[in-house]
């Protein structure tokens, strides 16, 4: 398993789904198929890079973009798989019709061909009840990255895609009241 994280610069809005989607469907019916996020302005972001053999596969690899975006004194904690107890999950899948989906961030966009169509990413939101008004604590966007692409062309991907790029070094387990995201 190879996993690299990234500190970038968090971005503005981010736009992923099948461009047809995008071309073709009202706003409406858009919140149902795509993502179109932007993060508040004190969200920090952080890109997440996978790549594992697939079980059910031997042979395959699977691969994924994940972008954290949360308060800068959170973020890790997400990006190391984990949530708070008290937080709710909802989740998004995201699929395309056209064997391809579009990924921007901010004005910058790549076009990924996937070799079929079907569920590509998903959105995730972590909220906490406050005084009984939810607040939003999390998004993490994750992406499905095809097969004809490999580690290194993912590395490529988010120094295309994202500003003020900066490699971390592996981050240790946490501890506390926390729960796997999965």
């Amino acid at each position: 398993m190879k996993n690299e994280q990234y500190l970038v610069k968090c971005p503005e809005r981010i736009r992923f789904g099948d461009p047809m989607y995008f071309e073709r469907f009202s706003e409406e019916e858009l919140a149902e198929l795509v993502i179109d996020y932007s993060p508040p302005a004190s969200f920090k972001a952080r890109v997440v890079l996978s790549e594992s053999e697939a079980e059910e596969l031997p042979g395959y690899m699977d691969r994924s973009l994940t972008i954290y975006m949360a308060p800068e004194h959170t973020i890790d904690i997400y990006a190391k798989g984990y949530m708070f107890d008290i937080q709710k999950r909802s989740d998004k899948p995201i699929s395309v019709d056209t064997a391809r989906y579009l990924l921007k961030v901010d004005d910058t966009y790549k076009l990924l061909l996937t070799g079929a169509d079907g569920y590509w990413g998903n959105l995730r939101e972590l909220t906490h009840d406050q005084n009984g008004k939810e607040v939003l604590d999390a998004m993490i966007i994750t992406a499905c990255i095809p097969e004809c692409m490999n580690f290194p062309d993912m590395e490529r991907l988010v120094s295309y895609l994202f500003q003020d790029v900066r490699l971390l070094p592996g981050l240790e387990e946490n501890k506390g009241p926390l729960m796997k995201l999965e």
